[in-house]
C-alpha cells in the first residue's frame, strides 16, 4: 500500500499493473463498508493496465480525518489522491 497526505487525511491505495500499454489509467473505487482489497482479483485480471484501488475516507488504511465524512467529500478525496498518478490531460477511467 502506498499513502498520500491530503489535507487532514492519509489516503491509502494499491497500485498495480504494468502501465506499459498506452491505455488510460483505471481508478477502482470500492463500495461503502468495503476497502481496496475488494479489487485485488480485478487488479490481477487487469495486469496489462495501470490501476489504482483507493481506500475511501475512514475505510481500510485511509484515515477518517476531522471532516464530516459525507458522500460529497469522497470524490474530491479520490481526485486529489489521483493527482500525479494520471496523465496531465486528466484521462482516467473511474470504475
Amino acid at each position: 500500500m502506498t499513502t498520500v497526505q491530503i489535507g487532514d487525511i492519509t489516503v491509502a491505495y494499491a497500485e498495480a499493473g504494468s502501465g506499459e500499454s498506452d491505455s488510460t489509467p483505471i481508478i477502482l473505487v470500492h463500495g461503502l463498508a468495503e476497502d481496496s482489497r475488494s479489487w485485488a482479483d480485478t487488479q490481477q485480471e487487469l495486469a496489462e493496465f495501470h490501476t489504482f484501488a483507493y481506500d475511501l475516507r475512514g475505510h481500510g488504511s485511509t484515515t477518517p480525518g476531522n471532516g464530516e465524512g459525507s458522500l460529497d467529500v469522497l470524490p474530491r478525496d479520490v481526485g486529489q489522491a489521483a493527482e500525479g498518478n494520471v496523465p496531465a490531460d486528466g484521462g482516467v477511467l473511474p470504475v
